[in-house]
């Protein structure tokens, strides 16, 4: 699988078996058969061309096109878990050394095309220019943590070289007292947030290396496995601050969002849409139409739109199996339930929009200038 930029702007999935361009549709959670056909070739059939983690290792066998995680949050000693912070500690080589060993008894097998970096990641707080931060930063945080942390000393020796190796210059320049390296900590042990321009500024400027280090590793553990296979990023959301998305589209291959407009660059991305989207309501008295219809509209206009934006090259599904249909709202349940039933409501528009999205996508290029 490469990725291919056509002359009109739009990012488009080459495939190598067909020869052409595609849309990539995905499904994610492919765990189990269900029923007597098998789970891949279902979902094969219902317009599906990429199979997304986690997915049970008996279908990657077979060959298909899937991607991988590289389930780097599995790997320490050192987590950095503190203050709605959930990172590895980029700066311990131990953390490094422990990817190397990740990756070191894995066989890429045929079909695979990317290798994924974790979705569960959280950056800590940030806001818009002129709002408060909800929480604390990631600068603070490790600025708090035990010294054990390489992270701690990192944080620090980073801070002091900005101002001259002075605390007094640091609570100047942030504005808070700063009798020593612990008055970090007793602040956000004592949830007082650090929030002011020259805090922001450093701030800025740790989570850009943060997140540098942090990519740079993912991308070199992925081409060692496979040079020619995409390298995709952790999952990019609202809750990630805009400085980690935008490094994350000069260092991977394809960025995966759960969301359109989050990220600025010219850069292909692959949205993962969690749900059906659709407002509630009765019966239009004008059209006839119900909630049931008018839900289905909805929500496929809605991924038939991202499907028109240049830069999304495809969509994922993240709910192949949940919940029951006996019981739940069909669009709370997966493409099956967890018996097993084939959800119509779900997988119909979705096969559907599947066996068109190539030419939704070519007719939305914009016409070329005279």
């Amino acid at each position: 699988m490469t990725l291919a930029q056509s002359h009109a702007g739009q990012w488009w999935w080459w495939s190598p078996r067909t020869a052409s361009a595609h849309v990539v549709a995905g499904v994610q959670g492919v765990d189990a058969t269900v029923g007597a056909e098998p789970a891949d070739r279902q979902v094969q059939r219902w317009g599906f061309n990429l199979l997304m983690p986690p997915t049970a290792p008996a279908f990657l066998r077979k060959g298909g096109d899937h991607c991988l995680d590289l389930a780097l949050s599995l790997n320490g000693p050192n987590l950095v878990r503190e203050e709605g912070v959930a990172l590895p500690d980029v700066f311990d080589s131990s953390w490094a050394e422990a990817v190397e060993q990740r990756i070191n008894g894995i066989e890429p097998v045929a079909g695979l095309v990317g290798w994924s970096g974790d979705g569960a990641w959280r950056w800590g707080g940030w806001a818009a220019p002129g709002e408060a931060l909800p929480r604390p930063g990631l600068l603070q945080v490790c600025l708090s943590l035990d010294p054990a942390f390489r992270a701690y000393h990192s944080a620090w020796d980073f801070v002091l070289a900005r101002h001259g190796g002075k605390l007094a210059e640091v609570a100047a320049t942030w504005g808070v007292e700063l009798a020593g390296r612990g008055a970090a900590r007793q602040m956000t042990r004592e949830e007082r947030i650090i929030d002011s321009p020259g805090y922001r500024r450093d701030l800025d400027d740790f989570i850009k290396e943060y997140a540098l280090r942090y990519l740079s590793v993912i991308r070199r553990a992925a081409r060692q496995i496979n040079p020619d296979c995409l390298v995709l990023s952790p999952l990019l959301t609202g809750a990630t601050p805009p400085l980690v998305r935008e490094m994350a589209a000069s260092q991977c291959d394809l960025l995966q969002v759960d969301g359109l407009g989050l990220v600025t660059a010219d850069a292909p991305q692959l949205w993962l849409v969690p749900e059906w989207v659709g407002s509630n309501g009765g019966v239009d008295l004008a059209s006839g139409e119900g909630e049931y219809e008018r839900r289905i509209r909805e929500g496929r206009a809605s991924i038939g739109a991202g499907l028109r934006d240049p830069r999304v090259i495809g969509y994922v599904w993240t709910r192949f199996r949940r919940g029951d249909l006996v019981v739940d709202s069909p669009f709370d349940v997966g493409l099956v339930d967890e018996n097993g039933r084939r959800n119509d409501a779900l997988v119909e528009p979705l096969r559907s929009l599947n066996a068109v999205a190539d030419q939704l996508r070519a007719a939305a290029a914009p016409a070329p200038e005279a």
